[in-house]
């Protein structure tokens, strides 16, 4: 039996929108294995930085793209 990818398992439910569920289907991990090591490491708190990180991101791409359309159009 080789060892579980941890570090892609913890990316696939951290950077994505994949429950710990469907990661254990994805990779086969035991519940209570899982469960554990994202308890132990935080996953649930790294997820919610990382959306926060992505809107914020979304939002400043936003703020951007609104700013030279206007940029834009007080110059026609």
């Amino acid at each position: 039996m080789t060892k579980p990818d941890w570090p892609s398992i913890k990316c696939d439910y951290v950077e994505t929108t994949l429950t710990l569920a469907e990661v254990e289907a994805k990779w086969g991990i035991s519940r209570g294995t899982l469960s554990a090591r994202a308890t132990r490491e935080s996953w649930r708190d790294q997820k919610q930085q990382y959306a926060a990180k992505l809107e914020q991101i979304r939002q400043e791409k936003i703020i951007a793209r609104t700013a030279e359309e206007q940029a834009t159009f007080q110059s026609k």
